[in-house]
């Protein structure tokens, strides 16, 4: 799925706004996007120690999706400079995902459980981790890491919680129109085929 023909899903053009020389390109994609304040926090963590390229990448995607949304509105930066914008779903909570208690890990309580505080209602907030994840996936390829491979199964498990908060939305908001959370799904599902 190309990027630009996302199957009729209006793109928005995310231009690069600045030029910072950092490897490999895939970090350097999403870094240019960001504002300097933006880049600057997200080099370091919650503590102020400086973070690797795998967490500035994921860290500057939120920031990217943060900018591109609006009330009602979940923005999503796909990456090569192209956005969407996904309208958030009247009848959905968080606790409507079902995952069998034996597939319930730490990332389903951070991510599906905790995050109801701000999120509960947001099924599109389970695409924007899985999107910060797939940049820090790009970014781990590009350095030739072995390490850091949470990046990856993390992402995947995002993308699994993400596909099962469009089945509950299909099923409890009939009057949705569920065709853009189906679209930011395939091009998910086809965006993390190269990690699988």
């Amino acid at each position: 799925m190309t990027l630009p023909s996302l199957l009729g899903l209006a793109v928005i053009l995310v231009p690069a706004i600045a030029d910072r020389q950092v490897e490999p390109h895939s970090l350097r994609e999403v870094v240019n996007r960001v504002s300097d304040k933006d880049y600057r926090y997200c080099q370091y963590d919650q503590h102020g120690r400086p973070v690797d390229a795998i967490t500035v990448a994921h860290e500057c995607t939120h920031m990217l999706n943060a900018s591109l949304s609006k009330p009602g509105v979940h923005g999503l930066y796909l990456g090569a400079g192209y956005g969407v914008r996904v309208k958030i779903p009247e009848n959905f909570r968080m606790f409507m995902i079902r995952v069998p208690k034996e597939e319930q890990t730490s990332r389903y309580r951070l991510y599906v459980v905790d995050s109801r505080k701000w999120f509960d209602s947001d099924p599109v907030y389970l695409a924007n981790e899985s999107l910060a994840y797939l940049a820090g996936a790009r970014v781990r390829r590009d350095l030739g890491w072995e390490k850091r491979s949470e990046t990856i199964r993390n992402g995947l498990e995002l993308l699994e919680f993400y596909r099962k908060a469009v089945e509950v939305v299909k099923r409890c908001d009939p009057d949705y129109d569920i065709s853009a959370m189906e679209t930011v799904l395939l091009y998910l599902d086809d965006s993390w085929k190269e990690f699988r």
